[in-house]
């Protein structure tokens, strides 16, 4: 029998979305099952500016001071803290630290009344103190904490630990590469399941099914999920890669 004919045939509606649908199901079922293993302060690097970054030429000549005191080698980082749990965090302590070369000159946090910065010496860490943050999921609570140093701001690092959470050290790319893994998960989720659904078609055709047989419409239907979950899958794709187009270009 023609294919021409099997995809004349008719066939229920809601099995031509089954496929994309389960395959996204199940994808975005096991990402939510690995973002709910634990909680976690995520310190994440937001953006990072030096002088070392301009011209060596055009740098010796730039004299820098800070309360009459010469900074050698200004730089600055800023990074944003939340709370990727669930649960309200209380008491939060976290200390940032930098390379043994630099020196910590000043701490800005933002919003400023939900949090205190310390600067103990020998001037290369920076103690967070927060006593109340709300999960960022259910009321995107974040804290950003601007620190200019003099010396290296490359090679920080993150400690801290409390009741039921710990804290650990990423980048905003890190976080947009998650998205994008999780993304790509519910269309290959999506393409693998019709993938798999369009075999069993194809070996039911070869069968020479009867003309009354129930699982003739099965087949044109499995064809169409095939070419649905392409679309579904390419679309969600396409539509993250220009959503983080923008995020970068206002950044």
């Amino acid at each position: 029998m023609s294919q021409v004919v099997l995809l004349a045939e008719a066939a229920p509606l809601w099995t031509v979305f089954f496929g994309p649908l389960l395959g996204a199901s199940v994808a975005l079922f096991a990402v939510w099952l690995k973002r709910a293993r634990g909680t976690y302060i995520e310190a994440a690097e937001v953006r990072s500016s030096s002088l070392v970054d301009i011209a060596p030429t055009v740098r010796e000549r730039i004299k820098v001071f800070l309360d009459e005191e010469p900074v050698i080698q200004l730089g600055q980082i800023e990074l944003r803290v939340i709370n990727t749990g669930i649960d309200v965090l209380k008491d939060v302590r976290i200390v940032l630290e930098f390379p043994e070369a630099t020196r910590v000159l000043d701490c800005h946090l933002n919003p400023a009344n939900v949090a205190s910065s310390t600067i103990p010496g020998p001037f290369r860490t920076i103690e967070i103190n927060i006593p109340v943050i709300n999960s960022y999921r259910l009321h995107k609570d974040e804290i950003f904490i601007k620190a200019v140093c003099d010396g290296p701001i490359r090679g920080w690092k993150v400690k801290g630990r409390g009741e039921n959470w710990s804290v650990h050290k990423t980048s905003m790319n890190s976080i947009a590469m998650k998205y994008f893994k999780a993304i790509s998960s519910v269309a290959i989720y999506s393409w693998v399941s019709s993938i798999c659904l369009l075999a069993i078609a194809l070996v039911l055709e070869a069968i020479d099914l009867p003309p009354n047989s129930p699982w003739r419409g099965f087949i044109p239907s499995v064809l169409t999920q095939t070419a649905m979950a392409l679309l579904f899958g390419s679309l969600l794709m396409a539509t993250y890669a220009v959503s983080r187009s923008e995020t970068e270009g206002r950044q």
